[in-house]
């Protein structure tokens, strides 16, 4: 029996960054009922020099959870789900059941305007999740992206490889995190609604979905963790995918405060206004990924604390990627 569960967001986006707390229940196949926990709350808000705007029209230096929800709605839940190509999302392993946007998984469209122009090329960068944890960033202001879950205690359900080089016991108890299961997905738009010198139908367009965990070992479709207890509590028959969906692990570092060293998490470019601005737009996903290795029944109702620090660099030469 496949039951569904979904993972219910609270998320803050800060400028340069988006900051998100994450209530979550979910699994990729759920052995326990369907579940439903928390709310989404949300920020976005930017600096001086880099302005977020959710319809194009009316930038901010903050968007609060109200703003926010006229555009999505005032309950803001998400499922576990996957996708390959980060168009068609589905919520079911044999891909037959669609996912349904905003409701089994979150997505949205940022504008940014900037009048500095140094700022050719807009990334998602500084990646701080390993110097700090769950407490420290739910009480401090942290600057940098971070994905982060307090963590939940969890009785095997059966004996199960976790990895490819340990196996775990029925009915031993480990804590094991939601924030090792999460994506956020980019993926760059032509820009609109904005005065632009010349209209924008550029057709290379960016795309890439980032794995906050930086753990490419167990990643997509791996053949161990859940994947292995649903081998044997579900269906036996059930396959990884042989294609792998464009993710990358790790993001793009900066050198001399405007030069990226790599553009692996490059989400887009500045294209020039008529009014003195630069203007840029990304859509922006966030999910659970049904098939990474970790996305367990026994990370149902964690807590997780997310950032997305986005900001203005010159890209790297072609080499240097």
């Amino acid at each position: 029996m496949k039951l569904k569960k979904k993972l219910t967001l609270s998320l803050a986006i800060l400028l340069f960054a988006c900051v998100t707390l994450i209530t979550t229940t979910f699994a990729w196949f759920s052995i326990a009922q369907d579940a439903t926990v928390g709310d989404l709350s949300m920020e976005i808000s930017g600096g001086t020099e880099l302005l977020v705007s959710l319809d194009g029209i009316n930038y901010h230096d903050n968007i609060d959870t109200d703003l926010l929800k006229q555009y999505l709605g005032d309950k803001l839940e998400v499922t576990h789900v996957t996708t390959i190509d980060q168009e068609n999302y589905f919520s079911s392993y044999d891909n037959e059941q669609g996912a349904i946007v905003n409701k089994d998984y979150l997505s949205f469209d940022i504008w940014f305007r900037t009048n500095d122009f140094m700022c050719t090329g807009l990334f998602l960068t500084n990646n701080i999740t390993p110097n700090y944890n769950y407490e420290t960033a739910l009480n401090n202001k942290l600057r940098g992206t971070y994905c982060f879950s307090e963590g939940v205690k969890y009785t095997n359900p059966v004996d199960f490889k976790y990895s490819s080089t340990e196996t775990r016991l029925a009915n031993e108890t480990h804590t094991y995190y939601a924030q090792d299961a999460m994506r956020i997905g980019i993926k760059e738009l032509n820009v609109d609604l904005a005065p632009l010198k010349t209209e924008d139908n550029r057709t290379d367009l960016k795309k890439f979905i980032y794995d906050p965990s930086e753990d490419e070992d167990r990643g997509f479709g791996e053949v161990y963790g859940q994947y292995d207890i649903l081998k044997q509590r579900v269906d036996s028959s059930i396959q990884v995918p042989t294609n792998k969906p464009n993710t990358i692990y790790q993001l793009s570092s900066m050198q001399y405060n405007y030069y990226a060293v790599n553009n692996n998490s490059h989400c887009g470019d500045f294209q020039q206004g008529s009014d003195g601005y630069l203007y840029a737009k990304i859509n922006v996903t966030i999910w659970c990924e049904g098939w990474d290795a970790d996305c367990l029944d026994g990370i149902l109702k964690d807590n997780v604390l997310m950032q997305l620090y986005f900001r203005g660099a010159v890209p790297a030469e072609p080499s240097n990627n």
